[in-house]
């Protein structure tokens, strides 16, 4: 199979995903995701020419970031971070990686890193309302946390209070 095939049956094969994705096949859309890898990778990034590198990038980030959708209907949050960082690591700037990872890293518990792919994500969407709705999320774990710390400290604080209390009764 030539370069040209090999590229042409990727792309063929990211869009029967998409078919699949919009008719809710999720395992056929992850399915032929998967062989569109298989024949972009196959070609080796570095061994074709300039134009062809950037045409397999740029096909793969779509794979990658397309596959990272259907993990996240999936609810499979680690596989949305591989898939998205996968994207990432090809293209720095796409922000439907960025967002994706900010995402996963929410449903894995890592606000920090979710705030800043969050972020990052809206520098470049200014006022995405898919990306501000994440972000109200995070402020809301946040919130849920300050709250929590604040009744466990006030928790200690009152059994330290009964104590003194007791200590000068004892007196």
């Amino acid at each position: 199979m030539s370069t040209a095939e090999k590229l042409a049956k990727g792309i063929e094969f990211r869009e029967k995903g998409n078919d699949a994705f919009r008719n809710g096949d999720l395992n056929g859309a992850l399915s032929n995701y998967y062989h569109a890898v298989l024949h972009l990778r196959s070609l080796g990034v570095s061994r074709v020419g300039e134009t062809l590198n950037s045409q397999i990038s740029k096909q793969l980030v779509m794979v990658y970031n397309n596959m990272a959708a259907v993990h996240a209907r999936k609810e499979k949050w680690q596989r949305v971070l591989e898939t998205a960082t996968d994207a990432h690591k090809l293209d720095s700037t796409n922000s439907k990686a960025k967002f994706r990872m900010g995402q996963a890293y929410i449903h894995l518990g890592n606000i920090d890193q979710a705030s800043k792919y969050l972020n990052e994500a809206l520098q470049e969407n200014p006022g995405d309302p898919v990306v501000l709705k994440e972000l109200q999320k995070i402020k809301a774990l946040e919130k849920e946390g300050d709250s929590k710390l604040k009744k466990t400290f006030w928790g200690m604080y009152d059994k330290l209070g009964d104590s003194s209390n007791h200590d000068e009764k004892d007196k």
